[in-house]
């Protein structure tokens, strides 16, 4: 059902046959696209990265520029990524989604301190969600596993909040192990290990 309601609210923003339904058809899709179960190929490439939608309030906004330079990062387009991601209004979610990624990029480029900054700035917005930050603490922790300091990252690891037997605890649990092992706490390794 969320596929057709999707499919319509698509075509109320795409057509703009009505311009004052637009922003709650961009409402809707904002809402499925948090949720993670969405045709990604639909809304986002051919709708969001492929229109303007003019005057929208600052929320909207800020979920149109966040996909349209996700879309642009992903095809290679670092320079009109950013400016998609630098005309996101302050105070919103996607402030801190933007520095997430804009952080993983930078991290790719090896460009470490930088990516540092950036998840530091995650971790102080307040409007960060849940998952956002439980990625910023998780790539935190694996930069200090990189650099070494593996009571570092095993501190940091405990910051991420995730559900009990879920994956990724499993994958927590994995990382933490690599963590212990290096310290040669070999039997906290295996406790973890055999916990999983």
């Amino acid at each position: 059902m969320s596929h057709a309601g999707d499919e319509y609210l698509y075509n109320v923003a795409k057509s703009r046959a009505r311009a004052d339904l637009v922003p709650d058809a961009l409402r809707g899709l904002e809402e499925d696209v948090r949720s993670g179960a969405f045709d990604e190929e639909l809304l986002i490439k051919d709708l969001i990265a492929g229109s303007e939608f003019g005057d929208v309030s600052s929320d909207m906004k800020a979920f149109v520029q966040f996909y349209q330079g996700l879309v642009d990062l992903r095809d290679g387009r670092e320079d009109w990524a950013n400016g998609h991601f630098t005309r996101i209004p302050e105070g919103t979610r996607y402030t801190a989604q933007a520095r997430f990624v804009l952080a993983v990029t930078a991290l790719n480029k090896g460009e470490v301190d930088k990516a540092e900054g950036l998840f530091k700035a995650v971790l102080e917005d307040p409007k960060s969600d849940l998952t956002t930050i439980n990625e910023t603490h998780r790539s935190l922790a694996r930069i200090l596993f990189e650099k070494k300091d593996y009571l570092g990252a095993l501190k940091k690891y405990e910051d991420v909040k995730v559900g009990f037997l879920s994956e990724e605890e499993a994958s927590i649990f994995l990382e933490k192990a690599w963590a212990r092992y290096y310290l040669k706490d070999f039997r906290g390794a295996l406790a973890i290990l055999l916990s999983l």
